[in-house]
């Protein structure tokens, strides 16, 4: 399966339909797979849009064509744990509560829960528990809201 050309075929769908396409999973099994699209519209979304981008992603035959096998789909919000992947993510939630997990560690610390307080081209500036830490965007392992 060539999943980047996968990636792309269902954020131009999502892109073109007014979504954001937060995330793809692909879970495999012998069987049935199942491909799970995480979409957002500014932190807004209903069923309806996820009935949408399910019925626009159906009129796609060629996304069968990255599965070996039968495969289910479901689309579903990121809910109140969003992950946080590019910088215009940070830019957009400045301000509310996050964790993130960073490659290396400061004052022993690697993992940051707080108030997401600035960002800039390579860092943001996380408030955890009073103390500010600067975690290096290139560090980041993983980020996601803490709502």
């Amino acid at each position: 399966m060539d999943r980047i050309k996968l990636e792309e075929i269902i954020s131009s769908i999502c892109i073109n339909a007014g979504y954001e396409l937060v995330e793809l999973e692909i879970v495999q099994s012998k069987k049935v797979d199942k491909m799970i699209i995480y979409i957002d519209n500014c932190g807004n979304v209903t069923i309806d849009d996820c009935i949408n981008v399910n019925n626009l992603v159906n009129q796609f035959p060629e996304v069968d064509n990255f599965f070996e096998n039968e495969y289910t789909l479901e689309v579903s919000s990121p809910g109140p744990k969003r992950p946080l992947k590019t910088q215009n993510d940070f830019e957009r939630y400045k301000g509310k509560k996050v964790k993130i997990v960073s490659l290396t560690s400061e004052d022993g610390k690697s993992v940051f829960s707080g108030m997401l307080e600035d960002i800039n081209n390579k860092s943001v500036m996380v408030n955890d528990s009073g103390k500010l830490y600067e975690i290096s965007l290139s560090d980041i392992q993983k980020a996601n809201l803490n709502m």
